[in-house]
């Protein structure tokens, strides 16, 4: 323990993370010095992973029942629960999403 805190070097408790950053390829032994880095994969991943989310207004979530109409339909999670747009008086998902394209060889 330092100043209050548990350190999870004592007792190991990181190993089991250490071995698959290990198996995965995500750090490599610097030979020169013999320091550990992160891979550039892994680098450039936790950048990504870094970001902080977007607001939960801005995030829609898919087969939900809105709280208010019953529907399943897209939905935000709101103070009430999850509600679609249509109650909440905003355009409707489908007009500003633009939907993915079908990958070759798909049938309706």
């Amino acid at each position: 323990m330092r100043d209050g805190v548990h350190d999870p070097h004592s007792n190991g408790q990181l190993d089991p993370l250490l071995r698959e950053l290990l198996d995965f390829g995500l750090v490599e032994l610097d030979p020169s010095d013999g320091s550990w880095h992160l891979s550039e994969s892994a680098r450039q991943r936790l950048s990504l992973l870094a970001v902080p989310p977007p607001p939960a207004e801005k995030i829609v979530y898919f087969g939900h029942r809105c709280t208010s109409c019953g529907q399943i339909r897209p939905t935000r999670f709101r103070a009430e629960g999850y509600v679609c747009d249509e109650c909440t008086g905003r355009a409707p998902v489908a007009d500003w999403v633009e939907p993915l394209p079908r990958a070759p060889g798909l049938t309706a």
